[in-house]
């Protein structure tokens, strides 16, 4: 758990620096540097990590890990890596490793890059989009679409790349949020769900849509058995009901989007965007506890928290919040304890359907041990 401490303990002291010490008083520029800290932080706690710390990187039973595939596919030739039918692996990914074995034949290149991507395409979008940067820091690694970056490497580059899909849905760019929905598909067919995030996110907001919004969450929670059994046939004849125990993420999520909605009017288009996408996490998180593919779904949608709620908490916010000026900071203040809190405590004991056994988060090994 050392190593969690000293990510925690790194980032506390960046923003200490860049927005209270007064050392970088233009703004802009502490934003900055913050993000370059918080990127090389992360990127080197994912890069450096044993391929043990992580529940799908090694062979294990009958099931063959990336750190091994990666191995078999630097073997194939190139052109073969095309159309190869390889396990449940997309195309892209496979091609995407051969290219890496180009530049080295150790796995660990995967990992590195793995890790670099994600950091590079989250803090891409706080530098561009958040108002509060740490704050938006400490959500994102407290959500479960973090923790995926330590086992589900083809997932983790899907959602890396959804998370500029993002960006580009809030400035309007149709063209560039569908080439990079398809990218991501090469890696992850999961991610072709986000293709709906862009209309989404434009939907308008008002008393009568955020009153069912709220009312609809619990109620297709208690009905989630029999829709579920509708939605299968629809979708997947053979899917079958599971307990996963996700209520506890499940009643998290319920009160973030409760909390986005309340503090939001419809001045804050940023704000209210980033509602409509978490509202479909929350949906998809009522399945979650029923069957598990469900979250890979919902990955994609629970990165808009690390935008919404900081944008409603901001100082700079103006009339597109109805959350007082002062109270403010002080739900800053306490929501950073609270993330913080719940992130340590996933990452050291589990919690709900993300426990230690899935993610293999504790105990972290640099690669150079022996775990």
């Amino acid at each position: 758990m050392l190593i969690y401490f000293i990510l925690y303990g790194l980032l506390i002291l960046g923003a200490a620096v860049c927005f209270e010490t007064g050392a970088l008083p233009d703004k802009q520029r502490a934003k900055k540097v913050f993000c370059v800290i918080g990127f090389i932080s992360i990127a080197l706690f994912m890069s450096l990590r044993h391929p043990s710390s992580g529940l799908d990187i090694i062979s294990r039973d009958e099931k063959i890990g990336y750190y091994d595939m990666f191995t078999y596919i630097s073997k194939i030739p190139l052109k073969k890596c095309f159309t190869i039918h390889l396990a449940n692996y997309e195309n892209g990914y496979i091609v995407l490793n051969k290219l890496l074995s180009f530049i080295s034949k150790s796995p660990q290149i995967l990992i590195a890059f793995c890790g670099i991507l994600q950091s590079a395409c989250v803090f891409t979008l706080i530098y561009k989009t958040s108002k509060k940067p740490f704050l938006s820091t400490i959500i994102y690694l407290a959500l479960p679409c973090f923790l995926i970056n330590l086992s589900g490497l083809r997932q983790s580059i899907a959602i890396s790349l959804t998370l500029i899909a993002l960006l580009m849905i809030k400035e309007k760019k149709l063209i560039k949020f569908i080439l990079l929905i398809l990218l991501a598909y090469t890696m992850h067919e999961s991610s072709l769900i986000f293709i709906i995030a862009y209309p989404i996110y434009y939907v308008k907001q008002s008393a009568i849509w955020k009153f069912f919004s709220v009312v609809s969450i619990p109620t297709v929670y208690i009905f989630r058995e029999p829709l579920f059994k509708v939605l299968s046939k629809i979708f997947k004849d053979d899917a079958t009901t599971q307990d996963t125990g996700a209520f506890t993420l499940f009643f998290v999520f319920t009160l973030m989007y409760i909390f986005l909605i309340v503090f939001t009017n419809k001045k804050s288009s940023l704000a209210n965007g980033c509602a409509n996408l978490f509202y479909v996490a929350c949906l998809c998180q009522a399945f979650g506890g029923l069957y598990d593919t469900v979250l890979r779904v919902t990955y994609y949608f629970m990165i808009s928290a690390i935008i919404g709620i900081p944008e409603i908490l901001s100082k700079d916010s103006g009339d597109g919040v109805t959350l007082d000026y002062k109270y403010r900071t002080f739900f800053s203040v306490i929501l950073s304890i609270v993330f913080i809190g719940y992130a340590l405590y996933i990452f050291n004991d589990g919690v709900g359907n993300y426990p230690v056994q899935w993610f293999k988060t504790n105990p972290y090994v640099f690669f150079w041990q022996n775990p």
